[in-house]
């Protein structure tokens, strides 16, 4: 009796047509070069300012709010909420190589997500509005968290969809956090609306039925 046997992802790229693989190859290598090419200035912008760099944390402090005395309780419980630090390393210190590096990254997570089949059944519907949603995280770590890990939610961005805060949720993951990203209307690239309501920086309404689908826990 034969066994099938999964696709590698070199197979499965192989499986796209050849001026798109040519393109994006490219596109890497041009990314590559041009990130190889900002290497010695960073260097040298290391060398002479290696310091951790204190990020500024604000909230609202109001004991007469629940709200506000809900996420004081948080913060203090999580003190790098509170304190938190930058230090990035030293090939990716200028504001260039980031870009570069961000750039990298964002085409090589788009390549794999077309080489690699989904993993289903991670997201949580909103049952009176259909063209929300909440998808959880997808990694190995996240899937495995216990039920009492604290929940961290991602927006993505404008036009964006969840998949582009996938490698954010992995990060969370690692730390211990079960992450979310909240799916705005029109932004799920795999369904339609099914109301003539659309909006591209989200809505508050939107996001209180989106938390109550949160509060019901992953799937």
């Amino acid at each position: 009796q034969a066994s099938a046997t999964k696709p590698t992802m070199a197979t499965r790229l192989g499986r796209l047509p050849l001026a798109t693989r040519l393109g994006r190859l490219s596109l890497m290598l041009l990314l590559a070069l041009s990130h190889a090419l900002t290497i010695p200035t960073t260097l040298r912008a290391h060398r002479g300012n290696n310091r951790i760099e204190r990020v500024r944390a604000y909230w609202r402090k109001d004991d007469a709010s629940p709200l506000a005395r809900r996420l004081d309780k948080i913060i203090a419980a999580a003190p790098a909420l509170e304190r938190p630090t930058y230090q990035p390393t030293p090939w990716a210190r200028s504001a260039k190589a980031n870009f570069v590096l961000a750039t990298l990254r964002s085409r090589l997570a788009a390549l794999r997500r077309n080489v690699e089949p989904p993993l289903t059944g991670r997201t949580t519907a909103v049952p009176s509005e259909p063209d929300l949603g909440v998808e959880w995280t997808k990694d190995e770590v996240g899937v495995t968290l216990p039920p009492e890990a604290p929940i961290v939610i991602f927006l993505h961005t404008i036009t964006g969809t969840a998949a582009q805060t996938r490698w954010l949720m992995a990060y969370a993951s690692s730390r211990g956090w079960r992450a979310c990203t909240f799916v705005r209307r029109g932004h799920d690239p795999s369904s339609r609306l099914t109301s003539p309501t659309f909006n591209l920086l989200g809505d508050v309404s939107d996001v209180q039925l989106q938390l109550e689908a949160v509060r019901r826990g992953p799937p």
